[in-house]
């Protein structure tokens, strides 16, 4: 652009326009906070409780199948082969039934899914 040029004024933004940016006091947007989602009670249940080699897994859940609360053996702390122990299992399902319990689970129905050696997860409970 040579500077013989005319310059469009309606190109170039004004000092002190800074956009769409909206001004508070100092210069500060407000904050919004979310609204916390209202507390389910669950009165049926079902314990998903998925065992393998390494780990153990337990899922709580109401009878449509979302998740009220979970917890596995690595999530408590265990690390590397005192994961698999029934001991670290047996923790896992109390502290997945205490965050249950916060949520007011009733009762509850266990459905185990264990480790097979041919990979196959059999449904449970069986349909008959």
């Amino acid at each position: 652009m040579a500077k013989d040029e005319a310059i469009d004024a309606s190109a170039v933004p004004e000092r002190g326009d800074k956009g769409d940016k909206k001004e508070g006091a100092g210069g500060k947007r407000k904050k919004t906070f979310k609204k916390r989602g209202e507390k389910r009670i669950v009165h049926h249940g079902l314990a998903h409780i998925q065992a393998s080699f390494n780990n153990t897994v337990v899922t709580i859940t109401d009878t449509e199948g979302n998740v009220v609360a979970w917890s596995s053996a690595g999530g408590i702390g265990y690390k590397g082969s005192r994961k698999g122990t029934p001991f670290a299992a047996t923790q896992a399902a109390l502290n997945a039934g205490n965050a249950a319990k916060a949520a007011r689970a009733g009762a509850m129905r266990s459905i185990l899914r264990p480790f097979t050696k041919n990979r196959v997860t059999p449904r449970w409970p069986a349909s008959s």
